[in-house]
Order: C-alpha cells, then structure tokens, then sequence
C-alpha cells in the first residue's frame, strides 16, 4: 500500500462517528453563530455540566459527507494544540454532529476589533498560528 492510500486508510478508521441520538448525552445551549456550510451551537454535556461547541452539517452528497468525515477523522488523530479538538462525533437521522473544543473567540472577530489596522508583528503572529 503507498504512503498515501495508508494515511487515508488512518484517517479514515480514526473517524469515530457514533449513531445513536446526541441529545442522549448533550444539551444544547445556544445558538454561537453559522456559515455556508454549518451550524454552531453551545452546548452541554448532561454527564458533567463541561461546555461544548456543536458543529451541526447537513451533507448535500456523498463527497461532502465523505469530506466531513474526513475533517473528523484528521481532528481525532491530532495531538496538535493549533488544531480544535473533536470529542465526539454523531451521524444522526442524516445529518453530522461535531461536538468540538469550546473556543473562546473567533478570529473573525478578532480582526474586526482591529478594524483594518493589524501590524506587521500581528499579521506574523496570525500567519505562524494558521500554518
């Protein structure tokens, strides 16, 4: 097998995505905010009270779906702190259910705060972090 088709195998079977209803073990709080492609919610965890971000996607196809699952598997595998954390991860009634680290803000809105103005040293900064 080539190196690539082993990652993807890896990747693949990493992707631990349960089938029973979430609601059997989260609560959801509030709604955080959406884009193109999903859904954000704060949620709960009824075992312990610990807070969450849910990542809720309706996959439009096959390859979307596989793309996702994908993300999952990539998010379960890393021990990389610049990378969220997936605790938990549902395919329930056909759609995807991302129970993910709970961020404290997002970078969007952390360059409208800087409303156009971001030094070299910030842009540096921000730059290293993505990569």
């Amino acid at each position: 097998m080539k190196d690539g088709e082993e990652i993807s195998k890896l990747i693949e079977t990493s992707a631990n995505i349960r089938t029973d209803s979430p609601s059997n073990y989260y609560e959801v709080i509030g709604k955080k905010g959406s884009g193109g492609f999903a859904r954000v919610f704060l949620c709960q965890r009824l075992e312990d009270g610990k807070q969450f971000a849910l990542k809720f996607l309706e996959p439009k196809s096959a390859t979307e779906r596989k793309a996702i699952e994908t993300e999952i598997g990539i998010m379960q595998l890393s021990k990389c702190q610049s990378i969220v954390r997936c605790y938990e991860a549902f395919d329930y009634q056909n759609r995807l259910w991302i129970f993910m680290e709970l961020m404290d803000d997002a970078f969007t809105h952390m360059l409208e705060d800087f409303a156009g103005n971001y030094s070299e040293d910030f842009c540096k900064y921000s730059l290293y972090k993505t990569c």
